[in-house]
């Protein structure tokens, strides 16, 4: 079953005929796979064609929590399926291991990551433990790779903002 049909079975309201624990554990284990397998961080990622396409796992995670996390139900601190896709990312290791790295993110590789970062549904009351890492994990690595990378400084603007809670839905909260 797609990944997108199967977290809309977990987000759904409604009560299936489906085991919804066991679905998103088997979910998590799938993403976790996917991240180690094929994040989207590749060494050899700075080909750039007009074709749209999920750009690895780590990409997907952000548009899943983009289109649905952005749901009512999915924004209260404590939403299990939310924690889920974060959780996912911080067991696979993924932000970690690029944080690690002495070398700055190539420029695809830094693009993905302020393009996801600035997707995520950050606007909470509280940040969860799982979000939080992402967001910890994210500013690292945009710290450590955004003065190789001027050309994407709007991108990187993008995601900072967002990570900083300071813009939701693409459009700058206003007290008037």
């Amino acid at each position: 079953m797609n990944v997108a049909v199967k977290f809309a079975v977990l987000t759904n309201g409604n009560d299936a005929k489906v085991d919804k624990k066991a679905m998103q554990g088997a979910l998590r284990t799938l993403l976790v796979d996917w991240l180690q397998m094929n994040s989207g961080f590749d060494a050899n990622s700075e080909s750039d064609d007009d074709i749209f396409r999920f750009k690895g796992a780590f990409d997907l995670i952000g548009h899943l929590a983009n289109a649905f996390g952005r749901r009512e139900i999915c924004l209260k601190d404590d939403n299990e399926h939310l924690a889920m896709l974060f959780g996912a990312i911080n067991q696979a290791q993924t932000l970690k291991t690029l944080c690690s790295k002495k070398q700055a993110l190539s420029k695809a590789n830094f693009a993905l990551l302020c393009s996801v970062l600035a997707m995520l549904p950050i606007k909470t009351e509280k940040l969860t433990a799982e979000l939080s890492e992402v967001v910890k994990d994210g500013l690292m690595l945009v710290q450590k790779s955004y003065l190789d990378h001027s050309d994407l400084n709007s991108q990187c603007s993008d995601a900072v903002l967002n990570m900083a809670q300071l813009t939701y839905d693409n459009f700058q909260d206003s007290k008037a």
